[in-house]
């Protein structure tokens, strides 16, 4: 899916974000985004790993008590760039579950440039992933 389409008259990450993201602060939109990556982030360092939404929020939650901003995050950063990382999200047919997971892009890769939030933006925080996640 494209991006967004900025929103007229706003800047910085909020401008690159759907209008509904106006119910929160940039600085806590931006934050649940960092959080949400990092709950996809294998703790090997390796991409490609699938959790469900479910367990994207439940590692989330240590950091982000606010599920309605987690769930926002999750649908607004889907199949989007966040840093060198693009969010994707799938449906699993079988099980009717929403999965995500993260694919590490090349520093040249053309679709770094329509990132939510750049490299520079981005602080991941360190969370604790329960059962081997």
């Amino acid at each position: 899916a494209p991006p967004p389409p900025p929103r007229a008259g706003v800047k910085g990450l909020m401008g690159r974000l759907p209008a509904t993201a106006g119910r929160w602060s940039e600085q806590r939109v931006k934050f649940a985004m960092e959080v949400c990556v990092a709950a996809l982030m294998p703790t090997n360092g390796a991409c490609g790993m699938v959790l469900s939404r479910q367990e994207v929020r439940d590692v989330a939650k240590q950091r982000i008590g606010d599920t309605g901003l987690l769930d926002y995050v999750l649908k607004a950063s889907s199949n989007q760039v966040m840093g060198k990382y693009l969010v994707h999200r799938t449906h699993d047919p079988l099980t009717k579950v929403l999965q995500y997971r993260l694919e590490e892009l090349q520093p040249h890769d053309p679709r770094l440039e329509d990132a939510i939030l750049t490299t520079n933006e981005m602080e991941i925080p360190a969370l604790t992933k329960p059962g081997g996640l």
